[in-house]
């Protein structure tokens, strides 16, 4: 694991390492969430290959050619999710979920070049 993951996962644990804010009752949600690489000049770009995690699990899903990515999540929790791609800035997306699937979020993520 390389330095910018640890800290990913430090920072990860910060945000509750993936623990949930009460009882769930197993139920969960589906949780669909578009990667894009934030480019000013050019406007928002898919990003596929992004590995998207929930902090401390090994429940992970790689965004598809459009930049989507879908994870089964605790319904009514708070998650952190961490977002890594080779050649990009490690990014942590924070997120809540309620009862209902979510399939309207983005997130950016940063060239290591810029």
């Amino acid at each position: 694991m390389d330095f910018k993951a640890v800290v990913v996962a430090i920072l990860g644990c910060a945000l509750g390492c993936g623990s949930s804010s009460g009882d769930t009752g197993g139920k969960t949600v589906q949780f669909r969430m578009e990667v894009i690489v934030f480019e000013p000049s050019e406007g928002d770009v898919p990003l596929e290959g992004v590995e998207v995690c929930v902090v401390d699990t090994d429940n992970c899903a790689t965004s598809d050619v459009t930049g989507f990515v879908t994870l089964a999540l605790p319904a009514n929790s708070e998650i952190a999710l961490t977002v890594l791609k080779v050649g990009y800035a490690p990014t942590i997306a924070p997120q809540l979920t309620t009862e209902s699937d979510v399939d309207d979020l983005r997130t950016a993520v940063l060239s290591e070049l810029s």
